[in-house]
């Protein structure tokens, strides 16, 4: 009389190898749910939009022949002597060249604070639901 669980030829799997089974698919599992959890992309997201922002700024202040900073305004002026704006309006932070134009950088903010102090900018940054960003940029010698 065959068994339920035997397959052909009276091959089938032992009970140590059932077990060994069980134990790499649980060790898997244990190292990727907390690995799956650090890796939403809503935290990617928010990141990105960070690093992107200090990249930004970073670029202005490379290339800026005058700063001037204080409060929810950074006013540079850029090698092309033009005059450029970042500062905060409404929920979000934008840029603007001599006056015109509206170039978002971040959005969700609930407030910007930027001082320059020499050598370097400090920006301090809270968002809607209040996470915080602080950031000191250093300004290369020319």
């Amino acid at each position: 009389m065959k068994s339920v669980f035997m397959i052909e030829h009276g091959k089938g799997f032992t009970l140590a190898e059932v077990l060994l089974s069980l134990t790499v698919l649980m060790t898997t599992l244990i190292i990727l749910v907390p690995l799956m959890y650090h890796l939403r992309p809503e935290d990617w997201n928010e990141d990105w939009s960070h690093h992107q922002f200090v990249y930004l700024i970073q670029e202005e202040l490379n290339t800026a022949s005058s700063i001037e900073a204080g409060g929810n305004v950074l006013s540079l002026i850029n090698s092309e002597n033009e005059t450029i704006t970042i500062e905060k309006y409404q929920n979000m932070v934008r840029r603007r060249v001599s006056g015109r134009g509206h170039e978002v950088w971040l959005y969700n903010v609930n407030s910007i604070d930027f001082s320059y102090t020499f050598g370097e900018v400090q920006t301090e940054i809270v968002f809607k639901g209040g996470g915080r960003f602080d950031k000191i940029f250093f300004i290369p010698e020319k």
